[in-house]
């Protein structure tokens, strides 16, 4: 069983902080795809966001036996993402991984976060699972960021931010009509 934490933006920028949730919301959606994980829902886990405290006192009130926790930071175009996978058990590191690519790779960098997630948990993966891990619905960046503020919004639970998602949602839409998930949070908001 895991928990995927909020990923912590490094730096002032707003869109760090929207870009961070995002990256933390795909690759838990991204792991709850796989059978053989238990995956917390992302209401539980993002609640610790302002005081997640000590991994084993995290693993107990979340009861799950690892974390993921990560953080990302932009400069320009580039962007440093970082993940650690936590023992709630001993608070121990079991896996850390670091990536240092351009902003047009986030999709790549989820996909690989997730899979070595499930390497480092010894998960037997199938062709199907594999798929499964893969893909954010969309390969156009821009409306892909659109959706994760979208997303970002609507988490804040009210009205007026719905209606601020609904506007990114649209936005994620016409940059991409074939965008489904961007379709489905429209629904939700």
């Amino acid at each position: 069983s895991v928990a995927v934490l909020p990923f912590q933006s490094i730096g002032n920028a707003k869109e760090g902080a929207v870009l961070a949730f995002g990256v933390a919301e795909a690759v838990l959606h991204q792991l709850a795809n796989l059978r053989e994980l238990e995956v917390t829902a992302r209401t539980s886990s993002f609640s610790l966001q302002e005081k997640p405290g000590d991994a084993r006192a995290v693993g107990l009130a979340l009861n799950v036996h690892y974390l993921l926790e990560g953080s990302v930071q932009e400069a320009g175009d580039r962007l440093r993402i970082t993940a650690q996978l936590i023992d709630t058990v001993t608070g121990a590191h079991v896996w850390s991984i670091r990536f240092d690519k351009e902003r047009a790779d986030i999709f790549a960098v989820q996909d690989e976060i997730a899979t070595q997630v499930a390497n480092a948990l010894q998960l037997s993966l199938d062709a199907d699972a594999t798929d499964r891990l893969a893909g954010q619905g969309t390969t156009h960046v821009n409306a892909y960021l659109a959706y994760l503020q979208g997303r970002s919004l609507l988490a804040k639970g009210s009205v007026s931010e719905a209606g601020h998602a609904i506007e990114q949602f649209t936005a994620a839409m016409q940059l991409d009509p074939a965008f489904a998930a961007a379709y489905v949070s429209l629904a939700e908001a």
